[in-house]
């Protein structure tokens, strides 16, 4: 069964200044030098946030290293593929927890996008997102557990985790729901549906 890959790409709301970019890297970057990469990504000035991004990055803010990886994971005119570079910074911005940069290295492991398949590490990085609320990961473990890829098979476990992003991937999670249905018994359906009740409750508490 085919892995659902869903990357929310997040950008920050304007309401500043724009001054020209820093000449040096100072310490941390400012919200002014991470709004700058946001902005530049945008409005598809891609050469002009290789800079601005890049400076932000290095500062070690993690929005700022998940939106320079991402730069040369999706590739652009100005920005080719490059998966390294992508590994470089989306890894760090993983390492502090950024939820995105966690879904995406459990797709560079999953499809071996600059480094060897190794399905177990892309479940432990989806996992993570998908406890995080990030929906393409909770689809993505879900089937992962109900094919035994990257973990040992467990059926109900996968359904409950579909079932859980149907909440917010709609008809897509539903789609995936229809095809896994037939292959579970009443009981194992049924024992889905109060494990995914339990994953709501914990995820989102404020809609219980």
């Amino acid at each position: 069964m085919m892995i659902i890959n869903i990357i929310r790409r997040y950008c920050k709301p304007a309401g500043f200044s724009i001054l020209g970019l820093a000449l040096s890297v100072p310490a941390f970057a400012t919200d002014q030098q991470v709004q700058q990469c946001f902005l530049d990504v945008k409005y598809k000035d891609f050469q002009r946030a290789q800079v601005s991004c890049l400076i932000a990055a290095n500062t070690g803010d993690a929005d700022a290293q998940l939106e320079y990886g991402s730069l040369y994971y999706f590739g652009y005119k100005e920005v080719p593929v490059d998966y390294a570079k992508t590994m470089t910074w989306i890894s760090k911005s993983a390492a502090q927890g950024n939820p995105d940069a966690e879904h995406t290295m459990g797709e560079m492991f999953d499809f071996g996008l600059g480094v060897k398949v190794d399905k177990a590490i892309a479940f432990d990085w989806y996992e993570k997102a998908a406890n995080q609320r990030v929906v393409g990961a909770q689809v993505n473990i879900g089937i992962m557990y109900f094919d035994g890829s990257g973990r040992a098979q467990d059926r109900v476990l996968g359904y409950a985790w579909t079932k859980v992003a149907v909440q917010r991937a709609g008809q897509m999670a539903e789609t995936i729901l229809d095809g896994m249905r037939p292959k579970l018994s009443e009981a194992q359906v049924s024992a889905a549906s109060k494990q995914a009740e339990s994953i709501l409750e914990g995820l989102y508490p404020s809609a219980q």
